[in-house]
Parts: C-alpha cells; sequence; structure tokens
C-alpha cells in the first residue's frame, strides 16, 4: 500500500498521511508538551486507522492520550483512556502503572446493586489471570490421567498375581475434582474478558427502556461509571450493570474499551 504524504496545518495537526507517520507527529507534539495538538493528532490517527490497528498498538495510543490528559489536568479523560489502554493490552505494564495512578486522582461514584454469590466468586476469579487458571487446570489434568492410567495398570498387575485389591481411587477422584474446579474457573476468567465493557464519558447519561428518542428513562449514571454492553442498536448500545439495571443509552455518551464492538 502506498503511503501517503504527510503535512501539518498552521496549529501542528496532522493532516493526513500513513499510521507510522501520524503516530511519530503525534508523539513528537506529546513530547514537545503541546498536550492539546497530541490529543487531535492521535484521534485523528484512530478516526483513519483504527480498523488497521490491534489491541497493542491502540492500547500505546490510548496510553498515550491519557497521559496527554493527565498533563492538561483532565483526570477523567486521563482514568477513561488509562483503563480502555489496560484493557485492550493488559500486558502493557506502563499502562497499568498509569492506570493505578490516575485512578487515585478521581471518585467514581458507585452504583446500589445486590451481590450475588456469584459476583463474589467471579470477583475471586478476577484476581488471577486466565493463563495461570488454565495452566493450572492443564496440569491437575495430566496428573488425573497419570493417575487413572496407574490404577488401571496396578488394577491389572494385581490381577495378575492373583491379588484382587482394588487400587485406591480417590487419589484420581480428588485431582479430577480439583481439574474440574480450575477448568471452570477458566471458564468463567475467559467469559469475563470477553464480555464488552464501557466507561461513561458524559457528566450525566440516562438509560433509557429502549432505543431512540423520548424513551422512558430508567435510571441516570455519571462520568466513569462501567457497564456491561450487550448490543447496539440505531446509535443506542444496550447495557447492563449487574445487580442494578439494564436498558439503552445512547453511544456517542460511552467509551467503549473495545476497538470493534457495534462496528
Amino acid at each position: 500500500m502506498p503511503q501517503e504524504n504527510e503535512t501539518q496545518n498552521n496549529s501542528g495537526q496532522a493532516t493526513g498521511g500513513s499510521y507510522t507517520q501520524m503516530f511519530d507527529q503525534a508523539l513528537a507534539l506529546q513530547q514537545s508538551q503541546n498536550w492539546d495538538g497530541s490529543l487531535q493528532a492521535y484521534q485523528k490517527l484512530l478516526d483513519q486507522s483504527a480498523n488497521e490497528m490491534n489491541n497493542s498498538q491502540a492500547s500505546v495510543v490510548f496510553h498515550n492520550m491519557a497521559t496527554s490528559a493527565f498533563e492538561k489536568g483532565d483526570f477523567l479523560k486521563a482514568y477513561i483512556w488509562s483503563k480502555k489502554s489496560v484493557t485492550l493490552n493488559p500486558k502493557n505494564q506502563m499502562a497499568q502503572d498509569s492506570f493505578k495512578h490516575f485512578s487515585k486522582k478521581v471518585e467514581i461514584p458507585s452504583i446500589a446493586h445486590q451481590i450475588t454469590n456469584f459476583d463474589y466468586i467471579e470477583s475471586f476469579v478476577g484476581k488471577i489471570s486466565i493463563d495461570i487458571w488454565l495452566s493450572i487446570s492443564l496440569i491437575l489434568l495430566f496428573i488425573s490421567i497419570w493417575l487413572f492410567l496407574k490404577g488401571i495398570l496396578l488394577g491389572q498387575k494385581n490381577r495378575l498375581a492373583n491379588n484382587f485389591a482394588s487400587p485406591k481411587k480417590w487419589p484420581f477422584l480428588t485431582s479430577f475434582a480439583f481439574a474440574l474446579l480450575m477448568l471452570s474457573g477458566s471458564y468463567i476468567r475467559y467469559q469475563d474478558l470477553a464480555t464488552t465493557r464501557a466507561l461513561v464519558i458524559s457528566e450525566k447519561a440516562q438509560v433509557q427502556t429502549a432505543p431512540g428518542e423520548n424513551k422512558p428513562i430508567i435510571f441516570e449514571l455519571q462520568s466513569g461509571q462501567e457497564l456491561e454492553v450487550l448490543r447496539a442498536d440505531q446509535g443506542y448500545l444496550q447495557v447492563r450493570y449487574p445487580g442494578a439495571f439494564s436498558g439503552w443509552i445512547k453511544k456517542t455518551q460511552l467509551e467503549i474499551l473495545s476497538l470493534t464492538f457495534g462496528q
């Protein structure tokens, strides 16, 4: 693909070019402490190249945007973009560190909701990475298979020796039960990671009973609050806050923590 020529206007903003050129220009503006110019350049990059970026690249862009917003004193946007950066690439350690720092600068109001036993389980499972869950599951599964085969061989050996004592089954059953438990944890963690989430970016956002104008309002949200996103329709998103409510909200009032939902 041929690269487009890139120029700058008088305000130092990007006017076109390849992804690499536009990113380098936005980064240069950021390094020169032109926070507004860098934010506009990064936003232009996202508008033109969002479909071409992978999650790791987008994570870097949103991390840089969060840093510029923080330097401007816009702590809410710094929090929102940093959260998106971490969600897109949990292995981005710089984004993780920045998010912890930016989170101390904003106070997100909580929503009263009913906490179920599953919520407690999900909260515990979420503290451990899916890689660890899967690794432990596979290790226990292999141990279970080994114990099962060992029991079969021992039983055959006993029969050949006219020893009809049955091998102990509890080691295999215990190992297999723990393997199933770890696999369940892996599944819950996977489902949690696969759930699309969004943060409210408007100062006030109204949750409606249906998409469209002039629909009954069931709840009002404040900026920074996090929701699960279910589907899109007519410029609205169906959202859910576990244990509290579900409804529809304008897409423009949310920052979706993924690159592809609703496109």
